[in-house]
């Protein structure tokens, strides 16, 4: 249980977040089968009957505020960061940059629309 605002603005998507559209889930891994490497996004109008999204939530090629791209060998750990309204405004994953290490950092990524 988190005690602090702060806290309870990040929504740690181990569970179902909702919205005014019904539930949301962000996933590691590519749970849709799409092929390419990235997050899955599920969604529900009742919480109990669910629909994979048919691309992914989020890839390994990242475009930076520049424009420019970079790309990851993994990205995981998925978590939200919210507005005062619980709207979506930040994606927060860790992220590995090597194929022979398995270190990782956490990367913040404005999300398209939030403030």
């Amino acid at each position: 249980m988190f005690t602090c605002a702060v806290c309870l603005r990040i929504a740690y998507l181990d569970f179902p977040l909702r919205n005014a559209r019904g539930w949301h889930a962000l996933f590691h891994s590519d749970c849709e089968k799409t092929g390419a490497p990235g997050g899955g996004h599920g969604f529900s109008v009742d919480g109990k009957t669910w629909t994979l999204h048919p691309h992914n939530a989020y890839g390994h090629t990242i475009e930076m505020v520049d424009g420019t791209t970079w790309s990851c060998t993994r990205r995981e750990r998925p978590k939200l960061i919210l507005d005062d309204e619980g709207r979506p405004t930040h994606l927060l994953n860790g992220v590995g940059i090597s194929t022979t290490t398995d270190r990782t950092f956490t990367f913040v990524q404005p999300i398209a629309g939030g403030r």
